[in-house]
């Protein structure tokens, strides 16, 4: 861990010593051009500044503010949810990141306590629990292992945990660690693993799907792309989809557009388009009456956010909470951990969704 916290603060370091020189460099070419005198000092003290106020947020953010965390509490209008499952209770993480919390076992437990103490009907992870090994879910097992709710907990494959950034692997040996990894999450912690699969929830008469799909990136960050969505979906015709996805540009690229075939508007004929056979049999033709809940990670909101403003933002459409099209609702949990050991303004969280009958 030290040698990614020292290779990430250089990094970081060099692009912010980097600005006030390109500026320099551009108000250099400028002078020659219009005769203006430009001397290097403010530029130079610019640096010095920016490095000083980095070097007191990484410091900050590295050895404190990534060990807080928030629960937020979030309602969520259901077009289509059967009303059984009116004030139903998800609590929803996400992106745990366990190299990050190596040595901080109690704060773990203390994260456990408090999902725990929300007493959910249902808990949801939505992948990356590990960065770089399945080693470093080892001495969480005993507390991961206690999340408890009342219908149990359900997770998905974030990219990080098919481990695509271990180069010492060979692909082989890279599988093998990932179907270990997948065996401790449903028998040492009691987790449902949900592989482009669906699980079906019930109350009273009512029923409810619960699809998780494998990741599937289509935005700019395209490593893993495993995600079939037509072979999680297939059965669970009928019934209110909450879709588990890791990356939320599944969301925008996929799912809104299969869930909302039916509402396309023809462009030859200016009418709705019919729907085949075939999608009414996977399950796309749930008509205009219902909608659905998305769950997602992955962008950790940049884990840098000032003012409101999210370094995340330059990269994703939907990046950090609730975004809703329609009838059909997206929620981008920021996530619990990260993959640089380092948090600002974009504070850890558990979200409680309570979900509301439409």
């Amino acid at each position: 861990m030290n040698k990614i916290v020292i290779i990430s603060f250089l990094m970081i370091s060099v692009g912010i010593s980097l600005l006030p020189h390109i500026v320099y460099a551009l108000a250099k070419i400028a002078s020659w051009i219009v005769h203006f005198r430009v001397t290097y000092r403010p530029y130079g003290i610019a640096t010095l500044c920016m490095l000083g106020i980095w070097l007191v947020m990484f410091l900050y953010g590295n050895v404190f503010a990534r060990y807080f965390f928030e629960t937020k509490t979030v309602d969520i209008e259901c077009k289509g949810l059967p009303k059984s499952f009116d004030g139903y209770r998800i609590v929803h993480i996400s992106d745990l990141h366990l190299d990050g919390w190596d040595g901080h076992e109690e704060k773990m437990t203390e994260i456990v306590d408090s999902i725990n103490a929300l007493n959910a009907d249902l808990v949801c992870f939505t992948g990356d629990l590990i960065s770089l090994s399945s080693d470093e879910l080892t001495p969480f097992i005993p507390i991961l292992k206690n999340i408890k709710a009342k219908q149990g907990v359900v997770c998905i494959m974030g990219n990080h945990d098919y481990l695509p950034y271990r180069r010492d692997l060979t692909e082989k040996q890279r599988w093998a660690q990932v179907h270990a990894f997948q065996q401790i999450l449903r028998n040492d912690l009691g987790w449902k693993m949900l592989l482009n699969e669906h699980i079906v929830l019930k109350e009273s008469s009512d029923s409810v799907a619960v699809i998780g799909c494998e990741n599937q990136s289509m935005g700019v960050h395209r490593v893993i792309q495993r995600g079939n969505l037509t072979k999680a979906m297939a059965g669970s015709e009928g019934m209110f989809p909450i879709i588990l996805t890791h990356d939320p540009t599944h969301w925008r690229g996929e799912i809104l557009k299969k869930l909302t075939y039916s509402q396309t508007p023809s462009p030859i004929r200016g009418s709705t388009m019919l729907i085949t056979s075939e999608f009414v049999e996977l399950g796309w033709g749930r008509g205009s009456d219902m909608g659905s809940l998305t769950l997602s990670g992955h962008t950790h909101s940049g884990q840098f956010r000032v003012f409101g403003l999210s370094a995340a933002s330059f990269v994703y459409k939907e990046y950090d909470g609730l975004y809703t099209e329609g009838i059909h609702n997206l929620y981008v949990n920021i996530g619990l951990g990260g993959t640089m050991p380092f948090r600002f303004g974009a504070t850890p969280e558990i979200t409680l969704l309570r979900l509301n009958s439409k």
